[in-house]
């Protein structure tokens, strides 16, 4: 398991665009094995190290996605919810976010996609999204107070993955 990283003033630096000839395959693998072996709902590449564009998801049944230099284009709605996140561990805040937002971007293999997460997958997206530009739930929720109900994962590995077949970190 890679470290997460917890310092606010390395994940408050905005990340760079991914250009063409970067090569992220090993980033994208790397991401996507940490997301599934903390059971989160989104991983952001400057929450593993790389301060690059790059964030992956995966919601319950929904297959994992993978979006490379994200650009929000549409935002429409709100919803106030509890996050958590895996830089601020125990800590939760009451943030409020778009109800439905369409972000174009490439996936994993560099082709453009454009895509419309409404409810829990926009609020995944947009905690997501913060990350790349260093904004965290600190700099744009209110904290929750009071006793703390024991963690549940948010997608534990069987619902997120069934039996995935990951590739190595080195092919």
């Amino acid at each position: 398991m890679l470290p997460i990283i917890t310092d606010l003033a390395l994940l408050r630096q905005p990340c760079a665009w991914v250009l063409a000839e970067t090569p992220i395959d090993n980033l994208v693998r790397d991401l996507f094995r940490e997301l599934q072996e903390h059971g989160a709902q989104g991983l952001s590449a400057n929450q593993i190290g790389p301060h690059l564009r790059v964030f992956v998801m995966a919601m319950n049944e929904q297959p994992p996605i993978c979006l490379v230099n994200p650009v929000i284009l549409k935002a429409k709605g709100h919803q106030t919810f509890e996050e958590g996140c895996l830089s601020l561990p125990d800590q939760f805040y009451v943030v409020t976010r778009a109800m439905m937002v369409v972000i174009r971007g490439e996936d994993q293999h560099r082709q453009a996609v454009k895509l419309r997460f409404s409810g829990p997958g926009a609020r995944t997206a947009l905690h997501e999204y913060d990350h790349l530009g260093g904004r965290l739930t600190i700099d744009v929720g209110k904290p929750l107070t009071g006793p703390r109900p024991q963690r549940v994962r948010a997608n534990p590995p069987s619902l997120m993955w069934g039996n995935p077949k990951l590739p190595d970190r080195n092919p």
